[in-house]
């Protein structure tokens, strides 16, 4: 991963390796191309690991660019039955053409958020994969709540400081019901070539992370308004050439 595993993330140069190239056709938008570098292959792997196939009923938990490429995935991979839940609207409008149903979870407990998308889902029992992409503690205690029995908590968001998932009654509301608890963290080459694939196809549209183009100067500044304001569900691309041009 470069920027993770290997230093250059921001750099104005880098050196890729060639395992980390992938040709694209000419007419592929640029700004669409980078958002197959992080956020599609993401939820790609995540999606492949928590075994979802067709017919499978979803909870996604967090609509920011991830969660929202999750639904996307989950779809194309042939899920029918797809919930989101956010506490912002807007972000659970932008999932509205891939999901069967949003709740806004800003006033709900975990418990409360896991019954209404229950409820959402048409499902007495549960769902049989349930994302957490929100990275927040509220999320991941309602996402741990959701499957059901023998289904799979897939925990992607990385939630800041100690956390814990805390049962009422750990037999019977977690340890009978045999859930299936998952992380994941970033991607693997295969998972570009599955992302590739979807994106050439039509079946995911990477237009609607596509956020504000800065200069490599003003990343420090970015990255200050993401940790104060969040991501709006956008990501950022920086153009390494701006400030010469």
């Amino acid at each position: 991963h470069l920027g993770i595993d290997i230093d250059g993330g921001f750099a104005e140069y880098a050196l890729a390796p060639e395992a980390n190239i992938f040709p694209l056709p000419g007419d592929v938008a640029v700004d669409e191309a980078v958002m197959l570098s992080s956020a599609l292959p993401a939820a790609v792997h995540a999606v492949r690991r928590a075994g979802v196939t067709s017919g499978s009923r979803v909870a996604v938990s967090g609509i920011g660019s991830i969660g929202l490429m999750v639904c996307q995935v989950c779809r194309a991979f042939g899920a029918t039955t797809i919930v989101a839940a956010d506490v912002d609207d807007g972000q659970l409008e932008a999932a509205t053409p891939w999901v069967d149903g949003t709740l806004n979870t800003r006033s709900l407990d975990p418990a409360g958020v896991a019954e209404r998308l229950a409820a959402l889902a048409e499902t007495v029992h549960g769902v049989d994969v349930a994302f957490e992409t929100a990275g927040h503690p509220a999320s991941l205690d309602a996402m741990v709540r959701m499957p059901r029995p023998g289904g799979t908590a897939m925990l992607m968001g990385i939630c800041d400081g100690p956390t814990a998932i805390s049962f009422d009654d750990y037999l019977s509301d977690f340890v009978r019901r045999e859930v299936n608890l998952i992380t994941t963290f970033g991607f693997t080459r295969q998972d570009f070539l599955v992302g590739n694939a979807l994106y050439l196809d039509g079946r995911v549209d990477l237009g609607r992370l596509v956020g504000a183009t800065v200069e490599l100067g003003a990343v420090p500044d970015v990255l200050a308004h993401i940790a104060e304001h969040g991501t709006q569900g956008k990501r950022y691309i920086v153009d390494v050439g701006m400030g010469r041009r």
